[in-house]
């Protein structure tokens, strides 16, 4: 009886520590990888910025993938594992389009220099906005949708995102130019 009150104790002093930590009890994901990898994002968009004035969209280079009517499973964040190619700097942002001396730039994250090792489970995304945020991400009704243009799009405010389905739960974190720190900002 004691053996068993204690290990019943035992696993709720873990389970609390593991929830207090922010660690993900599933053994499949982990939320640990969306909020490392969206401060990276913040960090790269921060570098941009204040080399280019100017923060930029990014997204998964194929959305087939994201699909919030099913399971996300692992995937290579590029498709093949190889990054699209890079368009090289100088950049001006024209009409909330990224040019550089070629053109009209349609890469994002390998803009930033941020790319993935391995198979992650979320699947990230930038969007941009005429004007800066002054407030973090807020809480959303719906899962925010995928930029539609091939373009990267430029401007003042940034909001970058990490979007999982896992068994029908679909969890989204989101970071802003205001505040670099991961939040819940949907969940079903």
């Amino acid at each position: 009886m004691k053996k068993s009150l204690l290990l019943v104790i035992l696993s709720v002093i873990f389970l609390t520590a593991m929830s207090l930590s922010g660690c993900s009890i599933s053994p499949h994901v982990n939320t640990s990888e969306a909020t490392t990898n969206l401060k990276a994002i913040s960090t790269d968009e921060t570098a941009f910025n204040a080399t280019n004035s100017t923060y930029i969209s990014a997204g998964y280079y194929s959305t087939k993938g994201l699909n919030f009517s099913r399971n996300t499973q692992p995937h290579t964040f590029y498709n093949g594992n190889k990054a699209p190619a890079a368009a090289q700097p100088p950049y001006k942002c024209v009409n909330n389009v990224l040019e550089s001396k070629t053109g009209k730039v349609t890469a994002g994250f390998p803009n930033l220099g941020f790319m993935l090792n391995g198979k992650p489970y979320f699947y990230y995304f930038v969007k941009t906005s005429p004007k800066a945020s002054t407030a973090p991400p807020v809480k959303l009704s719906a899962p925010p949708s995928l930029p539609s243009t091939p373009y990267v799009s430029c401007g003042n405010g940034y909001e970058a995102f990490a979007v999982i389905n896992f068994g029908g739960n679909i969890h989204v974190y989101a970071v802003n130019d205001y505040s670099s720190v991961p939040i819940l900002v949907y969940e079903k």
